[in-house]
């Protein structure tokens, strides 16, 4: 799974810094959550659920 968030990360064009901005926290949490090794712990009202996956020049 960590795998392929990254890959959309990538192929949309978007920075670790871009989506902890849009998640509401920092790049060191997204650089930690993107490691395999790293368990992410989620739950319904998670920033991760509401981060929009668009470019982010679509968001403009």
């Amino acid at each position: 799974m960590v795998e392929t968030l990254v890959q959309i990360r990538k192929q949309n064009g978007l920075t670790q810094a871009a989506v902890a901005e849009r998640m509401g926290t920092t790049q060191s949490a997204v650089s930690d959550i993107s490691k395999p090794s790293r368990a992410i712990r989620t739950s319904p009202r998670s920033s991760a659920t509401r981060a929009p996956c668009r470019p982010a020049s679509a968001s403009r």
